[in-house]
């Protein structure tokens, strides 16, 4: 049965172009005024009136955003970007596809869930709301849908041209470029209202390549950069850029870092770096609930996140189990939003697992080399990934490989250029991976022996490409 054929995967719909797209119109059935979990007196009811009207003070849902309209289930997106510089997004709910911005050619792709951040040598950063996001309340999340567009551009200093490194945050996001060590900091709150807000402009020291970090963490930030302690000490800065005194931690050499369920990670050169907001923070509950989506299993992990959020930094170090070689160390992590354990590539032996739950890490090898991986994290432990050859290969921590596909990306992985763009994502059923020389992207059913369940060419080369909406 070909991968196209809309009758192979009977829970995702066809492929269905409409050019340009309206927003889907609001059901009852699919999508609610945003009373999904109501405040103490306000209506539970499943009204459909206007989502553009806004509800006065007393009768304001819990989750109301205004503009938007609130789904019973995770609105996912993907956005591609060809070699043109043309953002398309496609509705993996209803197979409906737009264009919603037209740029100049990209060298990188970032995102956040929400917001995906166009980067390019020449020292300029475009931003793109994909109008589809998650919240997660840790005891249930909430799933919006408003209207794409796009939001703006942020430009390096004059002189200093060369390509961004953007780590977008919930309420900060941060844009660093490593060689000039000029770093902006953005309310990403803004953003969403269409607007770029600069919190703060100022500068750090200068590293080579992906060296070094500035991660958002709540509302301050980590850093590397800071000149005075030196390159292998991550500091907690406030949003302006200030060093908060004794708050600080070695990592030797730090490159790469992802948000998790329980903290930030950041790579060292022996292990990883774990900052949390303190135990509260770190034992909060796995936040799995019905839909898969970081929904959450009780109140306790709302409570916790209250609790910690007041709480000083903590950092935690979590070394490898054994001696690791520079090039088979953890730098580029990946995971599915909103859980506990995340992948990385291990050289040439196959993929690291970090579980910052239970602060350990685990190596699980491949027969051949792994160029992207991603942890699901669900129940039965999957873990997705792209080989050499390009072929997916799904693993799990206690069996290995488990199941192995036809080569997909035969030409991208043999082009530098080209495997610079792939992506590989995971959501709580699915993994996405683009192709930009194969001319499709290619939705995978990781749980169900790899299969491709729908392949989508609906771009002539999607040279970048992330999934929204979780």
């Amino acid at each position: 049965m070909h991968p196209n054929d809309p009758s192979s995967d009977p829970t995702r719909r066809p492929l269905r172009r409409t050019r340009p797209l309206a927003l889907v119109a609001a059901t009852a059935a699919t999508l609610v005024v945003l009373t999904a979990c109501s405040a103490p007196g306000s209506s539970s009811g499943s009204d459909t009136g206007s989502d553009d009207a806004a509800p006065t003070d007393a009768s304001t849902p819990h989750g109301y955003v205004e503009g938007a309209s609130e789904g019973s289930e995770p609105q996912l997106r993907l956005a591609t970007i060809d070699p043109e510089g043309r953002v398309d997004l496609l509705d993996l709910l209803t197979g409906d596809d737009e264009t919603v911005a037209e740029l100049e050619p990209a060298d990188g792709l970032s995102t956040d869930g929400r917001f995906v951040f166009a980067t390019r040598a020449s020292g300029t950063v475009d931003v793109v709301d994909t109008g589809v996001w998650t919240v997660d309340h840790g005891d249930h999340s909430h799933y919006y849908r408003a209207e794409a567009r796009q939001v703006g551009s942020i430009e390096a200093t004059a002189g200093a041209a060369e390509e961004a490194r953007v780590v977008p945050g919930a309420d900060l996001t941060t844009v660093r470029f490593p060689a000039s060590g000029e770093q902006i900091v953005l309310d990403t709150e803004a953003l969403g209202a269409g607007e770029i807000d600069e919190v703060s402009r100022f500068d750090g020291a200068a590293a080579t390549g992906d060296e070094g970090v500035l991660v958002p963490f709540g509302d301050s930030l980590l850093s590397s950069t800071v000149a005075d302690l030196g390159p292998d000490v991550v500091a907690v800065l406030d949003r302006e850029g200030r060093p908060v005194d004794g708050a600080e931690a070695e990592c030797v050499d730090p490159r790469g870092s992802i948000e998790t369920r329980v903290g930030v990670v950041i790579g060292c050169a022996d292990g990883a770096l774990l900052a949390t907001t303190g135990e509260a923070a770190a034992d909060a509950g796995d936040g799995e609930g019905a839909t898969g989506e970081g929904s959450g299993e009780a109140d306790a992990d709302a409570d916790a996140a209250d609790a910690a959020a007041s709480a000083p930094v903590v950092f935690e170090r979590i070394p490898y189990p054994e001696a690791v070689a520079a090039d088979e160390r953890a730098v580029a992590f990946d995971g599915r939003r909103g859980r506990p354990t995340v992948a990385a590539v291990a050289g040439d032996r196959g993929a690291w697992l970090l579980d910052t739950r239970e602060r350990s890490w685990s190596l699980v090898e491949t027969p051949a080399p792994l160029v992207r991986v991603s942890a699901v994290d669900d129940s039965d432990g999957h873990v997705v990934g792209l080989d050499a050859s390009g072929r997916v290969v799904v693993l799990t921590g206690d069996d290995g490989v488990v199941a192995t596909t036809d080569p997909l990306l035969p030409s991208t992985v043999a082009d530098d250029t080209a495997l610079d763009g792939v992506s590989l994502s995971v959501d709580a059923s699915r993994a996405y991976l683009n192709g930009p020389l194969e001319g499709a992207v290619f939705e995978i059913d990781y749980a169900d022996g790899g299969r491709v369940s729908r392949t989508f060419d609906h771009v002539d080369a999607p040279s970048f490409a992330a999934e929204t909406g979780r």
